[in-house]
């Protein structure tokens, strides 16, 4: 498996507890190298495997990111980058209904009214579009001025 791949499963069953970060050292088939990469990587935080893409795609690209940040009067939002920059990745299972559209979009017109600037992806788009993400970020980040967080 991928080693993107493996750090999406590995991500997803920290999450749902059901394994700890300890039990990446128990995964002998995988190699001491990429055990090493994965518990250095694992984001208990991250709740789905687009988070995790866009997370790794931010990082590699040298951007700070924080997953899963509470902001009052919004909630939780998926990544906070560079502090500035809130990132939401939306899977189908979680945005889809009119109720959850109408709640992104309230969550959406709150950071605008803090002065905070949010890019929003569907999770197909963070699976093919490699770069993407870091792109744009690195874009808004050049005008975005207002803390996340």
């Amino acid at each position: 498996m991928p080693a993107l791949e493996q750090l999406v499963a590995l991500d997803a069953a920290l999450n749902r507890e059901l394994l700890t970060t300890d039990d990446v050292w128990r995964l002998t088939a995988t190699a001491i190298p990429r055990r090493s990469w994965l518990a250095v990587q694992a984001e208990p935080r991250s709740q789905a495997p687009g988070e995790t893409l866009a997370r790794m795609e931010l990082k590699a690209a040298g951007l700070a990111v924080e997953p899963q940040v509470l902001i009052p009067g919004v909630g939780h939002v998926d990544l906070v980058v560079e502090g500035r920059v809130v990132v939401e990745v939306d899977g189908l299972t979680y945005h889809s209904s009119p109720e959850a559209m109408e709640e992104d979009e309230r969550r959406d017109r709150e950071l605008a009214l803090r002065g905070i600037s949010r890019l929003r992806y569907p999770y197909s788009v963070v699976r093919r579009s490699r770069g993407l993400i870091a792109r744009q970020v690195r874009a808004l980040l050049m005008t975005a001025s207002s803390p996340a967080a």
